[in-house]
């Protein structure tokens, strides 16, 4: 197993593997950010709480920057007193998300084998799930969420922590591993720890040695809660920003449906559907949580099994095939209630169900909920496959069941690759652009010129202002891109912002810079600095009042590619 995943990173990630800070997985959209506000707050933040590469010159909570919370502050630590740990920080969040992928194929194996699968079977769909795990499209832009291994080894631990009621240990693994992955990203934290709730509310209904039990269910269910009460008020305490938005757009917008489990969306079937439903099809990107055909027709029969039972009130072998493991089954409700909610059931239903539970507005991309269901299913059909090859194993079918076993964890592999190799092409596109020697010439002559403790901050031009919902400017990739690399390289914040839900009122405050003259800027009072700000041109045309700005400017660096002016 070990063996084949350091075969399969080397083979498709090779070269990123080896030079990890020399590439950026994508140079736009969130993924630049991402990189940004992870590497800025290592470099040049003040506080280990307070972003304040952008949105100046108020800053952001970094619970909201979506910088890897966790490693960011970690990294900080250590660049104190190791400037390596800051050089290096883009080719060490690099390597972390790609050796999750390796981590992935091994906590895989394990659960197949604590589910009582065979060694050779464990290893063979372990593969394929591990392939076909959604988070790998994460990598060109959501860069924490990116981390296939979370959910797997979460349920890993849960059922451990809920198998060994005697042992202390894996309750204290399971509460340091949700901690851990709420502060690496708040969705992804929240995604686990309803998945884990409800396993725990599962086995404890079911469980008929509960009151036996009882010290071991207060302790798990200690270690599934207290990390998100711990979270939560961390990130009360820490925030100074009111009046962040209690209505984000969103929860309706981004949710699963069935085709996004169920139908493939990469070759080599993606074709083979688009040809029989004419190409009608329109699956929702942040839901992509494809199980593979062969988990799909493993559902399929199920349903044809129990309709059968229904009808003819024949005996099937329903139960002994598919739903023999107690903790495999709760496992297995559990994620079709998280897949219900991200398909924002029974809300998309009776929508004012949402003004009665206000806190799940906050979700608007319920679609990412279906992937606890990706990792239970698979699972489940790999085990379903194991129990009808032990069934053949005394009958004439013996050798059929062998090769159908074969055959569907073959089919996985065979579905995943292709995700792979696309994202290896995607990741390795960009060179490291906050290293100095990567930057185009132009950029590292403008930074040449800039004298950093000259300006208070930067203003790019066109202006961008992505956050708060209720005051925004569109966001150009240009003036993004060259606002975040002179901000890093120079360590001056940046005005504008691409973050997501900033206060309304600071996002008022600053997008009024770019209003009429004759408007009263009520940012004037929070700029205590009387420092100029560095404007940075790009190529995209700007409005009439972008102009009134560039009207003030005198020129430090005139180029094709980048301008800057005072």
């Amino acid at each position: 197993m070990i063996l084949f995943s350091t075969i399969f990173i080397l083979s498709f990630y090779g070269n990123v593997i080896i030079h990890p800070n020399s590439y950026l997985f994508n140079n736009e959209g969130d993924a630049i950010k991402n990189y940004f506000t992870f590497n800025y707050h290592i470099k040049h933040d003040n506080s280990f709480t307070n972003f304040e590469g952008m949105n100046y010159p108020y800053g952001e909570n970094i619970m909201y920057t979506d910088c890897h919370p966790v490693l960011a502050n970690l990294l900080k630590l250590l660049a104190s007193e190791f400037s390596f740990f800051s050089d290096y920080s883009i080719g060490i969040i690099n390597f972390l998300m790609l050796f999750s992928i390796f981590l992935t194929f091994i906590v895989c194996y394990l659960l197949l084998r604590e589910f009582g699968i065979t060694s050779w079977f464990s290893l063979l769909f372990s593969l394929g799930i591990t392939l076909l795990a959604p988070q790998i499209f994460r990598l060109g832009g959501h860069l924490s969420l990116s981390y296939s291994v979370a959910i797997p080894l979460s349920w890993l631990l849960i059922i451990r922590s809920l198998s060994y009621t005697d042992k202390l240990f894996y309750p204290v693994v399971l509460f340091i591993n949700n901690i851990f992955w709420l502060f690496i990203h708040a969705y992804l934290g929240v995604i686990i720890i309803f998945f884990l709730f409800l396993i725990i509310a599962g086995k404890f209904i079911i469980d008929k040695l509960r009151k036996k039990h009882i010290v071991n269910y207060v302790r798990v269910l200690s270690a599934v809660i207290m990390p998100l009460i711990l979270f939560y008020t961390f990130t009360q305490l820490t925030d100074t920003h009111a009046g962040r938005t209690d209505n984000p757009s969103g929860f309706f917008l981004y949710t699963a449906e069935f085709d996004d489990i169920f139908l493939p969306h990469h070759l080599p079937l993606s074709q083979l559907i688009d040809a029989l439903t004419g190409n009608i099809i329109r699956q929702q990107w942040e839901a992509w949580s494809y199980v593979g055909i062969t988990t799909t027709l493993i559902f399929i029969s199920i349903l044809f099994l129990v309709v059968i039972k229904l009808l003819n009130r024949q005996k099937t072998t329903l139960e002994d095939i598919f739903f023999k493991n107690m903790i495999l089954n709760i496992s297995l409700a559990s994620a079709f209630i998280v897949l219900l909610f991200a398909m924002a059931f029974p809300f998309k239903q009776i929508p004012w169900l949402l003004d009665i539970f206000p806190l799940l507005k906050q979700f608007r991309a319920t679609g990412r909920f279906a992937w606890p269901f990706f990792f239970v299913s698979t699972v489940f059909a790999a085990v379903a496959m194991q129990e009808i090859y032990t069934k053949s194993k005394m009958t004439r079918w013996k050798i059929l069941a062998l090769a159908s076993c074969i055959l569907a964890g073959t089919f996985n592999i065979a579905e995943g690759i292709p995700y792979h190799l696309e994202v290896s092409k995607a990741i390795s596109r960009s060179k490291n652009l906050f290293r100095m020697e990567y930057l185009p010439p132009s950029f590292q002559t403008a930074i040449s010129k800039v004298t950093p403790g000259d300006y208070q901050a930067i203003i790019p031009l066109p202006f961008f202002y992505q956050g708060s919902e209720s005051f925004s400017r569109p966001r150009n990739d240009e003036s993004v891109r060259s606002a975040i690399l002179i901000s890093y390289h120079t360590g001056i914040p940046i005005t504008a912002a691409n973050l997501t839900r900033t206060s309304i009122r600071e996002s008022k405050n600053i997008v009024q810079l770019v209003s009429p003259d004759f408007y009263k800027k009520e940012i004037i009072s929070d700029l205590k600095d009387n420092r100029p700000f560095l404007v940075i041109r790009t190529k995209a045309g700007i409005t009439n009042y972008e102009k009134e700005i560039f009207g003030k400017c005198t020129p430090l660096y005139v180029s094709d590619d980048i301008s800057l002016y005072k």
